[in-house]
C-alpha cells in the first residue's frame, strides 16, 4: 500500500542518515584520538624539556660565573613550562568542547529526525 511504501521510504531515510551520524561520531572519535596521541607527545617532550633544564640547573651550580647566564634560561625554561601547562589545560577543553559539539550534532540531529516524522504525518493527514 502506499502507506508501507512512504514507512519504507521512511526507514531508509532514517537509515541513511543513521549511516550519517556513524559516519559523524567515527571522524570525531578519530579527531579526539589525534588530540589525545599530540597531548601525549606534547607531555613527554615538556618531560624531556624539564628535565634537560633541571640539568642545565645542577651544571650551572659547577659552573659559577656562567651560572647566572643559565639561571635567567632556567627562568625561560619555567615560563615554558607553565605555557606547556596552559596547552595542556587548552588541549582538555577541546577535548571536552568536542564532546559538547558531537552531543550537540547528536541532539539538533534528533530533532530534525522529529520534524522530519512531523512533516511526513502532516502530508499524510493533508
Amino acid at each position: 500500500t502506499a502507506l508501507e511504501g512512504h514507512a519504507a521510504a521512511h526507514a531508509a531515510r532514517l537509515e541513511a542518515h543513521a549511516a550519517e551520524q556513524a559516519a559523524a561520531k567515527s571522524r570525531n572519535d578519530q579527531n579526539l584520538h589525534a588530540i589525545h596521541a599530540a597531548h601525549k607527545d606534547l607531555v613527554v617532550s615538556g618531560g624531556r624539556l624539564r628535565d634537560a633544564f633541571e640539568r642545565l640547573a645542577a651544571h650551572d651550580e659547577r659552573l659559577g660565573a656562567a651560572g647566572a647566564g643559565l639561571a635567567d634560561l632556567n627562568s625561560g625554561t619555567e615560563a615554558l613550562a607553565a605555557r606547556l601547562d596552559s596547552l595542556e589545560q587548552l588541549t582538555k577543553q577541546t577535548q571536552l568542547d568536542l564532546e559538547s559539539a558531537r552531543q550537540n550534532g547528536e541532539d539538533h540531529a534528533a530533532e530534525l529526525h522529529r520534524l522530519g516524522e512531523s512533516v511526513q504525518h502532516l502530508d499524510v493527514l493533508s
